[in-house]
């Protein structure tokens, strides 16, 4: 029969050898596991902040980006309509320059006109809008 002594050391034995059994498969298998979980999951979090970040990243461009639009195309915008020139500019307003010839036959052939384009560029000269 199983004496007394044989008993307990058989149990002692019997959980020491339990005991190495179960951290065995604990630091094999469930550490491991755990350890892997909590990876995915840091690594869940970097990926969350990280599209986060890109996110608000994307929304400052967009704003700079309008930023830069606006500020480039209000002064077109703005050139584009304010007045350049004179409006009567390019209508047929401008100073007559008659060559010699023509002003010579003017004077010998045709005075009243000679005397029209004389009053022409006489006004052409005090108007800012005239085509000098």
């Amino acid at each position: 029969m199983i004496t007394k002594t044989a008993a307990i050391v058989g149990g002692v034995v019997g959980l020491v050898l339990a005991f190495a059994i179960f951290q065995l498969a604990n630091s094999l298998w469930l550490i491991a596991a755990a350890r892997d979980e909590d990876r995915t999951m840091e690594r869940a979090d970097a990926l969350k902040k990280s599209l986060e970040l890109m996110q608000k990243r994307s929304e400052t461009n967009v704003k700079s980006a309008v930023s830069i639009a606006l500020a480039c195309a209000l002064p077109s915008v703005a050139g584009g309509c304010q007045k350049t020139t004179s409006a009567n500019d390019g209508a047929g307003f401008e100073a007559l320059t008659p060559s010699a010839e023509t002003r010579s036959f003017l004077i010998t052939n045709d005075q009243p006109f000679g005397r029209q384009v004389a009053g022409h560029n006489r006004t052409c000269a005090a108007q800012p809008g005239c085509r000098k």
